[in-house]
């Protein structure tokens, strides 16, 4: 706190988080007086140029990505150090939602599960993945819409080098359908998975997350998919009996939810 960064073009407030790929700090841009958050990542080996320059051009390509949480405004090299400048993402997270008023109603939880799915699958679309989510990383907004902190793709690229994407992208689904589970039951681990599913008693909601978590489909899951299982329970719950039997078949067909199977049983 109180240092000058960038040729004295930045001067940290504060350090915000630090994980295994990055350190993140609040800062002033002194250039156009607006706050950022200025994240430093760790790399394996920070003489390398050529992983420089693969950071540098994945980075520019997250600016004009259709992948909202990955927000970068540009990256910088420095001292052989890799960093990224993005706006601060502003409000309460979900986990301290959930702390004030667990557990969430069924309607609140479903909205912001479909929140986290929609950035997911931006991210997931561009080849990239979050790999660090959690209820400490979502923030939902006045607008409606749900924000995703605290990324760790450009983290793995310089660690590992090009990550293992589909991999990674099953990791960001079992951790939407976790987070899922957190704000209805309250918990943010628990032990039987088994239990916590089945104390779910929402068809939409615990449907979407037996696909999430359990993933007894035969194709490979995806925060596509899930979103439009979402929609087809919350239709087939309306329609009449013939219409909502089709639309519970295309559910149970994409998911192999147990649950939406006894639905269609009753």
């Amino acid at each position: 706190p109180g240092q000058n960064f960038y040729d004295g073009r930045f001067l940290i407030h504060s350090q915000l988080r630090e994980d295994e790929f990055s350190l993140s700090f609040l800062a002033e841009d002194l250039s156009v007086r607006s706050t950022r958050v200025l994240r430093e990542f760790f790399s394996s080996k920070p003489g390398d140029r050529r992983l420089k320059k693969r950071f540098v051009a994945v980075a520019k390509d997250l600016q004009t990505a259709h992948a909202p949480s990955l927000r970068i405004l540009y990256p910088i090299t420095r001292e052989n150090r890799c960093y990224t400048v993005c706006d601060p993402t502003v409000g309460s997270t979900l986990r301290e939602e959930i702390a004030s008023s667990a557990p969430l109603s069924p309607e609140v939880a479903k909205r912001r599960l479909a929140g986290i799915l929609e950035e997911l699958k931006a991210l997931h679309v561009a080849s990239m993945f979050h790999g660090n989510l959690s209820s400490d990383c979502v923030v939902p907004c006045n607008d409606g819409s749900t924000r995703l902190a605290h990324p760790v793709f450009l983290g793995y690229l310089l660690r590992e080098g090009d990550p293992p994407t589909s991999l990674m992208i099953d990791k960001d689904l079992q951790s939407a359908g976790l987070i899922g589970l957190e704000m209805i039951d309250g918990k943010p681990e628990g032990e039987d998975l088994g239990a916590r599913l089945a104390s779910v008693h929402d068809l939409e909601l615990g449907g979407t997350l037996d696909y999430l978590l359990l993933a007894p489909g035969k194709a490979p899951r995806s925060a596509e998919l899930a979103q439009q299982l979402l929609v087809l329970l919350s239709q087939a719950e309306s329609e009449g009996l013939e219409k909502a039997l089709d639309l519970y078949d295309q559910a149970y067909n994409l998911s192999g939810s147990p649950r939406v199977r006894k639905r269609l049983d009753e």
